[in-house]
Parts: C-alpha cells; structure tokens; sequence
C-alpha cells in the first residue's frame, strides 16, 4: 500500500508521547513493506531542522515538512472567541500553504490511505476527498475535548476556567461533526473506542495502541540499586506542569516527612521559568531535558505519574513497564491501559493513597520485584509495534477492498 500520514508536528525525534506515537506506528508500516510518506507540519514550539530530521528519519519513509506559526496570538484568539464556533487551538493549525502542498502530493501521486495524526488535521478532509479516492483514516491520540473539561475543572482562576470550558465545548462540536466524514476512526484505547461510539460514530473502529519497537530498548531492569523516585515527561505540557505541582504540594512532603533520604529525580523540556523555581526544592533534582531517555529511566527506581487531567494514553508508562520499572499513577495517568492496581502497577485516586503506595514499594523491594517484572512480562506481550503495525495493515486491506 501506499500511505499518507498528515501530522500536526514532526515527529522526528520522538521524544514525546505524541511523537513517539507516530514515529512508531509509520515505522511500523514501512517495516511490513508499505511505501510511506509523513507530510508534518513544522511548529515553533515543536520546531525541528532539516538536519536533525534527516538523522533520525529512517529510509524507509520519505519524510516533508512544512512550516506553520502555530503560535497563540492574543488578536486571534479574542477575534476567534467572539466571532467564530471553532476552537482556536485547532484553527491554528490550519494554513493554505500546507493545503496546497498537499494537493499537490495527491494530485501527483496515488494514495491508497491517507492517515490523520489527530483531530486537528480534519481541517484538510474536504481537500483530500475534492482530489483523491484514498480511503481516510483518524488516529486519535485522545478524547481531545475530554482534556479540556478536566482542566477546566482542575482550574482556580474564574477567567482561566471560563475560557477553557469554552474551548472543550467547541472541541467537543468539531470533533462530533467530524466523527462520519472519515472512513476509519482509530483511536489509541478501548476507552476512546467506547467514547467516540457513544458520541455517535458509525463508522469501523480500530483501535492502534502506541507501540514499542523493543530492539531500541534496554534489556529488563536496571544497573541502579538505589531507591529513588523519577518523573519524565514534557514539562511545557500543562496536564504535566498541573499534576507535578500538585504532587509536590500533596505528595512530596508526607513522602518525605516518612523517607527524609528519599530523592525525587525530574526530568522533560521546554519546563517554563516559574516551574523551574518551583522545582528548587530540598529532595529534588531537576535535570531538565536529558539526552537520551531510556538511560536516565534505567538509572532510577520507582516511576511517578501524577496526572489530574489529559486523556489517551501515556507512552512514559508503558516505556517504563517496558524497561521493568515499578509504577505509581493516579487512575487517569493510566488511563487506556490494561494494568491492575497492585499486581502490574500502583495506583492512587487521591494524595494519601499514592503517598501510600510510594512509602510501601520504598519499604518493600521485593513488592517492588513483583511489581516491575509483571509490567515488563505483560508489556511486552500487548505493545510489540510490529504486531500492532500488523493488525493495521490488514485492517487497511480491508478497508480498501
């Protein structure tokens, strides 16, 4: 087959749960023999040269980008917000140079599939279907609206909140006027299957986890034999900033009223100033953006996930089941994932409870063995990116013929 990704930020290099989503899964397609083209949009805030995409791009896959200032203008957004029933985080991403450019590679080339990395990119749908008979499929990384709803309810300040129930509202209206117009809709969960039926789509469902090419992974467990906790993840992301100041002002102190030696090891880009401050804590040691992920989660111990809103899935997670780590998350952090509390990970719905769960695997390591090798076993029987690229593959069979 010859397939089409559309993504709204370069992938390459996947070093968040967004692009590693799909970096992998259009690796994976190339690797089962599929001619694969990434048409990516190029964002400041994601900004990536050509360089750097040309050295971690694999040569299976011809790889284009193409510049768009995504970035928030106040102008914009007011107009938008008194003027429009668009969400602005999506009309952002929007652009007539980058429809063009791909018109011209639809009227060039035939597609048998042309994927869509997200909501957001339903915007170039009418293009594709004026030009091409390519069936067209969206892989939804999440319940986008959902994401939105939790951070509003998350949000003290009156403007804040107001605006973001705004935004969710009209997210939630694009999103179920799109739900038909494609032919597939994959989203990354069973959750987000059920939810997007429920919102009333009628068409095939397929649900493609985000998987794990094992060959670039460490081997199960690690050199460390320290007891330490860590975090990774982008910290320019707001449900990452929300759920770590949260475990800092609910967590962090009872956990080291009770292991006053314990050390908390935080990790991600981008983190703004003002969360950098609030970082400078005792116990904490903040490493801002590391080079190469996989070594700084095998150097720690215990894996912390404190997520009060977003949606999908955490690509962290099964990364770090996947290297045999012993993890804590609040229910939404793992949301969309198969575990089970105190078999394959440690979950906690409230402070106490996670402070709980930290203080008995820091107590208990061979609890803490248990842990970590069920995450690793089970991991690596449900997230093989081949496998899941796979299935995909003949779903994209059917689906055309």
């Amino acid at each position: 087959m010859n397939i089409l990704i559309l993504t709204p930020k370069v992938p390459w290099p996947p070093v968040d749960g967004g692009s590693i989503a799909t970096a992998s899964l259009a690796e994976g397609l190339a690797g089962k023999g599929n001619q694969v083209t990434v048409l990516a949009i190029n964002t400041p805030k994601h900004f990536v040269d050509a360089q750097t995409v040309r050295s971690f791009n694999n040569p299976a896959i011809r790889f284009i980008t193409y510049f768009i200032d995504t970035r928030i203008k106040p102008w914009h957004a007011l107009t938008n917000l008194l003027f429009s029933v668009l969400p602005y985080n999506g009309v952002r991403f929007y652009n007539r140079g980058y429809r063009i450019r791909l018109e011209t590679l639809l009227r060039k080339e035939h597609f048998d599939m042309v994927q869509l990395e997200g909501l957001y990119m339903a915007f170039y749908v009418p293009a594709i279907r004026y030009i091409s008979n390519a069936k067209i499929a969206m892989r939804a990384h999440n319940v986008e609206y959902e994401i939105w709803e939790r951070t509003a309810a998350q949000t003290d300040n009156f403007f804040k909140r107001w605006y973001t129930r705004i935004l969710a509202a009209r997210i939630r209206r694009f999103d179920t006027r799109n739900l038909n117009v494609y032919d597939a809709v994959l989203p990354i969960t069973e959750r987000d299957a059920k939810t997007f039926r429920e919102m009333g789509c009628r068409l095939p469902v397929e649900v493609v986890p985000a998987g794990i090419d094992f060959k670039r992974m460490p081997l199960q467990i690690t050199q460390t034999t320290g007891m330490d906790l860590f975090f990774i993840g982008a910290l320019d992301w707001g449900p990452n900033q929300e759920g770590l100041c949260w475990f800092l002002d609910k967590c962090w102190p009872q956990i080291q009223k009770n292991q006053s030696s314990l050390v908390f090891h935080i990790a991600g880009r981008n983190a703004p100033v003002w969360l950098v401050k609030r970082l400078a804590q005792n116990g904490i040691l903040y490493h801002g953006e590391v080079e190469n992920a996989y070594e700084y989660m095998a150097a720690h111990r215990i894996m912390v996930v404190p997520l009060l809103s977003g949606g999908g899935m955490r690509i962290k997670i099964i990364e770090g089941m996947a290297m045999g780590k012993a993890i804590v998350s609040t229910p939404v952090g793992a949301e969309g994932i198969d575990v089970q509390d105190s078999s394959n990970i440690m979950l906690g719905n409230s402070a106490e409870i996670m402070v709980d769960k930290i203080l008995q695997l820091v107590s208990d390591e061979q609890l803490l063995n248990n842990i970590s090798s069920r995450a690793y076993a089970d991991v690596r029987e449900k997230f093989n990116n081949l496998r899941i690229s796979g299935s995909l593959q003949e779903f994209y069979k059917t689906l055309i013929s």
